[in-house]
């Protein structure tokens, strides 16, 4: 399941369950509505995410592609230590800015 909220200027995606072929349709029209608007602010909290797949990784590196050509942003928040795993080994983990907590992703962005 995927619940978008919006925290000041700052557009929290949450990814339940697994990160996976399943949800990119849905996360990929959630990107496409944020950065209509603009610069989007994005911080992609992932603390109920359980796996991120091959599908998911490629996602995570198509929205971070497709945010930055808007001039925006996309963070993520909350890596299980599994999560965080797959993102440090897969090289990943090395395009994003991560955060122990999604609110201290949004906080960062007032930095």
């Amino acid at each position: 399941m995927i619940h978008t909220e919006t925290q000041g200027a700052v557009d929290v995606v949450k990814v339940d369950g697994t990160l996976n072929a399943e949800k990119i349709g849905e996360l990929a029209q959630t990107l496409e509505r944020l950065t209509k608007a603009g610069a989007p602010m994005v911080v992609c909290d992932l603390a109920h995410t359980q796996l991120v797949d091959s599908d998911g990784l490629e996602w995570l590196l198509d929205a971070s592609d497709q945010v930055a050509s808007c001039g925006g942003t996309i963070k993520l928040s909350g890596l299980s230590p599994l999560v965080a795993d797959i993102l440090r080994l897969t090289g990943v983990a090395e395009r994003f800015e991560i955060f122990e907590t999604a609110k201290a992703g949004v906080g960062s962005f007032s930095r």
